[in-house]
């Protein structure tokens, strides 16, 4: 597409950019108004305009381009299938984008409603539609509603409403009869079913066979609304200034391999969550085909090979989707092989036409418990400039059949513009594939019942590189964390970000777990704004963490406040259910030669993916050459476990140490922990210890035999450490044969290798007078400044703050705190909209926040990332090797001495 990731990381993206090759000129125009149009014009001149778009689409050929007047209103789908190769969708005239508007009235007339005894609570029974419900969103006064609630006696307050699907009875709060209490209510009908109730589709829906005629569709200036999936993107498509809105599932669906360009592309108001998959945009991918059958199905050649027809299967008919990957009991996402002369091994299989061969002890549909299949789609994906926000599901998701090597970009062409927030679940759920945000906007808060909600940020699955750059991160949930990190390989790369929560739960705002991989932070912020609970910026369970002039803060004043704590006390014994070994095979790597032994894990989600740290203890015999320290080499999931969950994890046992075939699993113990690689530059401010280790370094002697290196392998930097309250409390704790060791402000400092200095028990990879130390025993902060707001006033969106010294920037970014009232939409990370003067500035409130004066509590401050010239941190940092360019948090280059400690240069 022209644009690399680490150009988008460095320094976003500007429109330039964007394009791609011209088609050439469409053959035809055709121009549709349907205000003044007629469909017995001839359709090929603003004079002569059709008035539908079934008849434009009848008489258009692929290649043409479809003209729509601005101010027309369409009530029917634009289904392009067959003719979206090469074509052109674009707006004519003045006024008001066109739309396709699908929504249907819910009001009626005032005898279709009921009231609920005599709570303001009316209901009615609506039409159902042929193809069952799939989806609902009910729109209020041309708004969205609350999010579903539970049931109907939960219809309590403006805005709530619920619909039981079973019955079709929807049920709204008012306090007379709607039609009165109301000017309109709609909802999305979904006339043409689940799978056609399409406002504008590409081609023929959810079947991949053949989209490729399709490529090179360009959509610009269009609102489309009221259909269960409002847009459906297919082969190479580009969308400019596209809005979808109030859809019963799905905004946007981009289903199929191939390369796509969207800019300023809205999709607002998603789903109920009524059911699963409902969201802003959905990266989607084709689904899958189960191809079990029964045993009249299959047929042997010999040599436990065993065939199928595929004919038939899939929906479509014939669209079986068997290509890439097929999920056995014991292993989920197994590649084919080569040829059919390659299918010799369990899990083997190959596909030719329309037979499927696998391999099989008997016949398949006796042997196994399931066999599924799909293909994955690889994407190629530029998004500028827009917008997802409030979805029944997640706001952004990249979807399981993703290819795990796509790559999608999210950018900004100036700070801020892009916006994903308001999810059900999450604001962004990443589950394959590579994804950068860039100068993004990402903010989460949801009314949903506490089962369904999420972190702001959800990383997991076949997902591989994610890298933030440039954006401003919130989570509003108390509850949850800010981003979580999980599962297998994903690793994330995050510069100059703003990370904020008020999550009072021990999650913290990054929670990082489950898998080895090599996370890296570079000038990022991290604050936990949890009020009086216990406020942890980054916990990490497993994996590498690098930390580069970050700073790790809380609001908190009368509990738990740590820096970061790396987690070493998880411990899922019970939860190994085999460990075996193959004998039959040596691997050989760095001249030594290796056993392969394969964990088994059943009944929660262990998912230790590749690169994970672990150790077992406790085995006896020889069982026992299973004890010791060991990192994950390949991990996959099971279709499903005895307990609803397995996955696998393999580990290089040394062919010296003559280990068994299987393990007997008695006295089994088991540690993760996650490893500090880097921490240079930082500021760690907190109350309680800043830094905590739970991982055991205890004497060779004793069970989990680990040392320093297991857990700090690298030496780490110099940093500057700011605490409250330290009468009782210490700099660095960390655990060592069962006893905590701490480390005070002096221990931290001092250079002396007498033991109880940090310096000392680290082997000089830590400690030192080089860090520079704040300390002070009454409960204040005296690190960054933070000014005090005043006031904080809302008119259409935008949100006008009294900050008096603000010494904020337009377009960088800042954290809000400290609003009573609304309850939501002010607080959190925002880039500044413009400054004022001095004492005020503004920036973009959450969609649908109230206008008027916000009400504050005596705390109501900024944070921007600037220290105090007062503190021991201010322009004392090493100069740190750091790549060329390099800006910090808000944007300026770092210059090569003086710096402070910390994300922000001054």
């Amino acid at each position: 597409m022209g644009v690399s990731r680490r150009a988008v990381i460095g320094g976003g993206v500007g429109l330039a950019v964007l394009g791609v090759p011209r088609i050439a000129a469409a053959a035809v125009s055709y121009f549709v108004d349907s205000v003044a149009g007629n469909d017995g014009n001839a359709g090929t001149s603003t004079a002569t305009p059709f008035e539908t778009l079934p008849k434009a689409v009848s008489v258009m050929a692929a290649g043409d381009t479809l003209n729509l007047k601005r101010g027309s209103v369409f009530r029917t789908p634009l289904n392009l299938t067959g003719k979206a190769g090469g074509t052109t969708v674009q707006a004519y005239g003045t006024g008001t984008d066109p739309m396709i508007d699908l929504l249907a009235d819910a009001l009626g007339v005032a005898t279709n409603w009921t009231r609920d005894g005599t709570a303001n609570r009316w209901f009615r029974t609506l039409p159902a539609p042929s193809g069952g419900w799939n989806g609902f969103l009910l729109v209020l006064n041309g708004s969205a509603g609350n999010y579903i609630k539970p049931d109907a006696a939960s219809v309590l307050a403006p805005g709530d409403w619920f619909f039981q699907r079973t019955t079709n009875t929807l049920s709204v709060y008012a306090t007379q009869n709607p039609t009165s209490h109301y000017t309109s209510l709609q909802y999305v009908p979904q006339a043409l079913g689940a799978t056609n109730d399409i406002g504008l589709r590409m081609a023929a829906a959810d079947d991949p066979r053949g989209v490729g005629v399709a490529a090179g569709c360009r959509v610009s200036n269009l609102v489309v609304r009221g259909a269960r999936r409002n847009v459906q993107l297919v082969a190479d498509a580009t969308l400019t200034d596209v809005t979808a809105q109030f859809s019963a599932s799905t905004n946007i669906v981009v289903s199929y391999e191939g390369t796509y360009t969207l800019t300023r592309v809205r999709g607002l108001d998603s789903g109920s969550a009524l059911t699963n998959g409902e969201h802003g945009i959905l990266f989607a991918g084709s689904g899958s085909t189960t191809v079990l059958g029964t045993t009249s199905d299959w047929t042997t050649s010999g040599g436990n090979v065993w065939s199928r027809s595929l004919a038939g299967l899939g929906s479509p008919a014939g669209n079986h989707l068997i290509r890439d990957w097929l999920d056995f009991p014991s292993r989920r996402y197994v590649p084919p092989q080569s040829s059919l002369g390659a299918v010799t091994g369990p899990e083997d299989w190959f596909v030719n036409g329309t037979t499927l061969s696998v391999f099989a002890t008997g016949n398949p549909a006796s042997v196994y418990t399931v066999l599924l299949g799909g293909r994955w789609e690889l994407m190629d994906a530029l998004l500028v400039d827009c917008e997802f926000d409030y979805a029944g599901e997640d706001a952004f998701q990249a979807g399981g059949n993703v290819h795990p090597d796509s790559e999608i970009t999210v950018a900004s062409s100036i700070p801020g513009p892009t916006r994903i927030s308001r999810g059900f679940e999450n604001a962004v759920d990443i589950k394959s594939g590579s994804v950068t945000f860039s100068n993004a906007w990402i903010w989460q808060d949801t009314t949903a019942p506490s089962s369904r909600r999420g972190p702001t940020v959800t990383i997991q699955g076949n997902s591989r590189d994610i890298a933030f750059a440039g954006c401003a991160v919130s989570n509003l949930l108390t509850t949850k964390q800010t981003m979580d990190v999980q599962e297998l390989r994903p690793k994330i790369a995050s510069e100059r970000t703003m990370w904020y929560s008020k999550n009072q739960s021990s999650t913290g705002v990054v929670l990082s777990h489950f898998n080895g991989q090599p996370h890296s932070f570079l000038f990022d912020f991290f604050y936990n704004d949890a009020g009086t609970a216990q406020g942890l910026p980054i916990v990490a369970i497993s994996g590498d963490h690098d930390f580069t002039h970050c700073a790790f803060h809380s609001s908190t004043m009368s509990s738990t406040v740590r820096s970061m704590h790396f987690r070493g006390n998880s411990t899922f014994a019970a939860s190994c259910s085999a460990i075996t070994c193959d004998l039959s095979t040596i691997i050989t790597e760095g001249g030594v030669q290796y056993r392969l032994a394969t964990v088994r894990w059943d009944g929660v989600e262990i998912y230790l993916g590749p690169g994970a740290i672990f150790a077992f203890d406790g085995l006896a015999n020889a069982s026992a050459k299973f004890n010791g320290v060991w990192r994950v080499r390949d991990a996959w999931y099971a279709y499903n476990g005895t307990s609803g969950t397995r996955s696998f994890s393999t580990f290089l046992v040394p062919l010296d140490d003559d280990p068994p075939a299987t393990a007997n699993l008695t006295g089994l113990q088991m540690l993760l922990w996650a490893r500090l690689t880097g921490l240079r530059g930082c500021s760690l401010l907190g109350k309680s210890e800043l830094v905590r280790l739970d991982a055991d370094t205890a004497p060779l002697q004793d069970t989990f035999a680990l040392d320093w290196h297991d857990l700090v392998p690298n030496a780490l930097g110099l940093n500057y450490w700011a605490q409250r309250a330290t009468s009782t409390q210490k700099l660095v704790t960390q655990l060592h044969a069962g006893a905590q060791r701490s480390y005070t402000s002096a221990q931290v400092l001092a250079d002396a290798s007498t033991a109880g200095n940090l310096i000392a028990d680290t082997a000089g990879t830590w400690g030192g007078s080089g860090n520079r130390v704040n300390v002070n025993s009454a409960d204040s902060q005296d690190a960054y400044l933070e000014p005090a707001v005043t006031a904080i006033s809302v008119a259409n969106g935008v949100a006008t703050v009294t900050c008096p010294g603000h010494g904020v920037v337009k377009g960088r970014k800042v954290i809000v705190t400290g609003v009573t009232a609304p309850t939501s939409g002010l607080e959190g990370a925002f880039f500044v909209d413009s400054v004022v003067d001095p004492n005020t500035f503004t920036y973009r409130a959450v969609r649908g926040t109230p206008s008027g004066a916000a009400a504050l509590s005596a705390s109501a401050r900024i944070l921007w990332g600037r220290m105090k010239p007062t503190a021991a941190g201010f322009q004392s940092a090493p100069s740190y090797a750091l790549p060329a360019g390099q800006k910090d948090l808000q944007g300026t280059t770092v210059p090569a001495t003086s710096r402070c400690f910390g994300p922000v240069m001054q």
